[in-house]
């Protein structure tokens, strides 16, 4: 099992001496697991580079940087919010290091690397299926080598069902799914935000009467998410055979409040 950790570069760069030599930074994969190594680097003349790598227990990679150059660091989400043309840095994302003269031949653990908060893996499955009506969502914690940190069990007395589940920001996990158990109408979409402990820190239900379930959820950018799941509509005030779902999308923030 991999373990990401994503590098991003913006390089920000004042000469005050013409042809001054880089400085040259490594990093070094001190963990059990196989690490991703990507690193997106925006040059002053406005071209960007990308250098991606996968580094095995123990490999160093080495970098040039020129001198003032700031490299961020950044999880999965925020490298693919970087990835899409996006500026990570006016985001409000902390610096991992402005490169100086001291920083030269220096060699950096991942494991020693403070914005990388958790190295482990969230899986979501639904378990306990008695019958058609009684289901419940199972949440494991895992760390990088697939080895079991804990497991919760989310539900109430009827059917719940688990989709897909993403790490935020801050080493906690988001899980989208379906629940009877909860909310306003017969099925409904339910959102889970989970400490990287294992603890509910909010729960929260979104639909109507009649039919919808939550399929997907994905990160837009540090605090904003989207739901992808279906909805069904009605002519009749109840359930019917003229009824007929259709896709529903919607955002939310990351204490749940839709956006």
């Amino acid at each position: 099992m991999k373990k990401s950790v994503f590098f991003v570069g913006i390089l920000s760069l004042m000469f005050s001496v013409c042809g001054q030599e880089d400085m040259t930074i490594s990093f070094m994969n001190d963990y059990n697991c196989t690490s991703h190594l990507s690193l997106i680097i925006y040059t002053p003349d406005g071209k960007i580079q990308t250098r991606v790598s996968d580094l095995i227990p123990n490999q160093v990679k080495s970098y040039s940087f020129p001198i003032h150059t700031e490299i961020f660091i950044a999880d999965s989400n925020q490298e693919a919010f970087a990835m899409k043309g996006n500026d990570l840095k006016a985001s409000g994302v902390k610096s991992f290091l402005v490169v100086g003269e001291s920083d030269n031949k220096k060699v950096f653990g991942l494991s020693s690397i403070e914005q990388n908060i958790d190295d482990s893996l969230f899986t979501t499955r639904t378990i306990n299926c008695g019958t058609e009506d009684e289901c419940d969502i199972e949440l494991v914690k895992k760390d990088c080598s697939g080895k079991e940190l804990w497991a919760l069990m989310i539900g109430g007395t009827s059917y719940d069902k688990a989709s897909q589940v993403i790490k935020a920001k801050d080493g906690s996990c988001l899980l989208v799914g379906s629940t009877s158990s909860f909310g306003k109408g017969n099925y409904d979409a339910i959102v889970v935000k989970v400490s990287s402990h294992g603890k509910i820190i909010w729960q929260q239900t979104y639909g109507d009467f009649f039919n919808d379930f939550g399929l997907g959820i994905t990160s837009i950018n540090n605090d904003l998410y989207q739901i992808k799941g279906t909805k069904q509509l009605c002519k009749t005030a109840n359930i019917s055979s003229d009824c007929y779902s259709q896709d529903w999308i919607f955002r939310i923030d990351e204490n749940g409040v839709v956006q």
